[in-house]
This record gives C-alpha cells, sequence and structure tokens, in this order.
C-alpha cells in the first residue's frame, strides 16, 4: 500500500479545502432548513453559530454573519436581529411576505 506524503503548504491546503467543504455543507444546510420552515409556514427562524476558538477574528465573524444573512433572506426570512451571547452568535429572522 502506498502512503501519501505532501509538505507543509500541501496539507494546509488540503486541510482549507476540508474546511471549505464543511461550510459550503452548513451553508446549505442553514439555506435548506430556513425553506423548509417557511414552507411549513413558521412565522420566524433563527440560526445560531457557536464562534470555534480564540484565532476566530472579528473580521470573519462578521463576514459570516453577512453571508449568513443574504442567504437566508433569499429564502423569505428578512433579518430582524443579531446578538452576541458568550461564544455564540443568534441571528433572528421573521416570515416576509
Amino acid at each position: 500500500m502506498s502512503e501519501f506524503s505532501a509538505d507543509r503548504g500541501t496539507q494546509h491546503l488540503l486541510r482549507g479545502m476540508a474546511m471549505g467543504l464543511i461550510h459550503a455543507w452548513r451553508m446549505q444546510k442553514l439555506v435548506s432548513d430556513a425553506r423548509m420552515a417557511f414552507d411549513r409556514g413558521d412565522t420566524d427562524f433563527a440560526a445560531v453559530f457557536d464562534i470555534d476558538g480564540p484565532g476566530v477574528t472579528m473580521k470573519k465573524i462578521r463576514k459570516e454573519i453577512d453571508l449568513s444573512v443574504r442567504a437566508v433572506e433569499a429564502a423569505g426570512w428578512p433579518c430582524i436581529g443579531v446578538r452576541s451571547f458568550l461564544a455564540e452568535i443568534q441571528i433572528g429572522f421573521i416570515r416576509g411576505d
């Protein structure tokens, strides 16, 4: 059996690709959940994100909030507020008609 050996740059790239796939899956699931709630007739929807660790910058957090808000608003849910609580971000939406 052959063993795969990669230099540090390649390892970093592969780790980044895996994180990108996980992020894409999470965004797809968020939008899917928002659409299901809208189709079900729910009047509100909430998204909650954990902040993964001390290395996460406010710039990255704001970028994730913006991406999430835009994606969920496109599914028919206007954003009514964003707040933080301990190590999580909570985003609230109400049904738009």
